[in-house]
């Protein structure tokens, strides 16, 4: 049971026991735990793209956007490109799914 849980299980009682000594009827439904959703992360490796610098960066993310801007501010910034909606879609397409390998 992670801390958070735990938390809310120790929150859940404390109330239910004060409603308790406070002579109330009420019904108290135990909130569901949620469950995470488990996301494939998603990674782009410079290695893969052959470059004069030879970058060995990768960058992995969760999400297709947030790993879209971070590579996109690399290639702007340590290889010269220009960040224009062509450039955008080009890495786009080299984004993977997984990790990466070593």
């Amino acid at each position: 049971m992670s801390f958070r849980c735990r938390i809310e299980e120790e929150r859940w009682l404390r109330t239910a026991r004060e409603v308790g000594r406070a002579g109330a009827r009420a019904v108290f439904v135990r909130p569901e735990r949620k469950r995470r959703r488990i996301m494939g992360r998603k990674y782009i490796d410079c290695r893969e793209h052959p470059s004069e610098s030879n970058c060995t960066v990768t960058i992995a993310a969760d999400t297709e956007s947030e790993l879209l801007e971070a590579a996109v501010q690399h290639a702007v910034a340590v290889h010269g490109h220009q960040d224009t909606p062509e450039f955008r879609d080009q890495m786009r397409q080299g984004l993977k799914e997984g990790t990466p390998a070593r």
